[in-house]
């Protein structure tokens, strides 16, 4: 009996999270990930190394349009709300406007990042700028990884004692 009501209650949370994750909603839960404070950086930081590690190497080949480039680079960001706002570059693209303009659009980018992508547009130097703004967010990302890992470890090991205890004390009542 204690082992069907635990079932039941795993089943209805990964009914739940099944929910979010593939409905519309996963777009607002990604939102509110952005919004946190140190680990919507890490989402943040995340989000633009695989973009802009894809934009270079894409960049390189040459062989699509920049705005198939820019859509094909955000299909890499797990994040819905980082893709739906990188996708706002592509957009802008199709509107005629430079790679700078199209950039300043995506809000989760830094100043610095919007003009070292200004600066390399006026230079010709795109897959350079590209490929450096996704070394210094890898660089970024290992510095914060190293810091929330021990963190996030030790919350998993309480919550997983937690439950432990919690199924310990529901047996023993």
């Amino acid at each position: 009996q204690i082992a069907l009501g635990e079932l039941i209650d795993w089943a209805l949370i990964a009914l739940m999270i099944g929910l979010v994750m593939l409905t519309p909603a996963r777009y607002f839960v990604d939102q509110v990930r952005l919004s946190l404070p140190f680990l919507g950086e890490l989402e943040k930081v995340i989000a633009m190394h695989r973009f802009f590690r894809v934009m270079s190497l894409v960049y390189a080949v040459g062989e699509h349009r920049v705005e198939s480039m820019i859509r094909m680079a955000a299909d890499t960001v797990s994040n819905r709300a980082a893709r739906l706002d990188l996708t706002n570059a592509a957009l802008a693209i199709e509107d005629q406007k430079t790679i700078t303009e199209a950039f300043r659009r995506v809000e989760f980018l830094t100043a610095q990042t919007q003009s070292t992508i200004e600066a390399a547009e006026i230079s010709g130097t795109l897959e350079n700028a590209f490929e450096q703004i996704s070394e210094d967010a890898g660089t970024a990302m290992i510095a914060k990884l190293k810091y929330v890992q021990p963190i996030l470890i030790r919350i998993v090991m309480a919550l997983v004692l937690f439950s432990t205890l919690m199924a310990l004390l529901s047996i023993a009542l």
